[in-house]
């Protein structure tokens, strides 16, 4: 299976890495895309969770609907732990696979052990949990209001 999305949580490279100029890159984004992949870039400052909640929400429906595809996505950070591990364990509970914050961060913590590192990127899942189950609830409502046979 070939490579086909990659996703970063990292901020811009001059202000955490130095250029990998020995590897001849010049960005994530021109070196990913010339491997056929598509970028997405979502800056979170390290330990932290993502200052846009709404944003946050987007990217991981995004995501999701390309692992639904059957696309291939790579998520990192820095140091590939806690705010990769952070989005890994939303994706998990958008994806059905967990039920709770506890659990997509038991899950994710299980296959990288010290994942989701900081309280408030504990914080950040749970509030996406609750989000994320508050929207499931309001579509299926809809969907049963606008259902043929509903009463109104």
């Amino acid at each position: 299976m070939s490579l086909s999305y990659a996703l970063c949580w990292l901020l811009p490279l001059p202000l955490l890495l130095p250029t990998p100029q020995y590897l001849k890159v010049r960005s994530y984004a021109t070196a990913v895309e010339a491997h056929g992949m598509e970028y997405l870039h979502l800056p979170i400052i390290e330990m932290a969770a993502p200052s846009d909640a709404l944003q946050a929400a987007s990217v991981v429906d995004a995501v999701a609907d390309r692992l639904l595809a059957g696309r291939t996505v790579v998520m990192h950070c820095k140091g590939g732990v806690g705010r990769a591990g952070m989005m890994a364990a939303c994706m998990l509970v958008r994806l059905g696979v967990c039920t709770s914050p506890a659990e997509a961060i038991a899950v994710v913590r299980q296959h990288r052990r010290g994942a989701v590192e900081s309280k408030r990127q504990e914080e950040f899942v749970a509030a996406y949990c609750s989000t994320f189950e508050c929207r499931r609830r309001t579509m299926n409502a809809m969907a049963a209001a606008t259902a043929p046979g509903s009463v109104q």
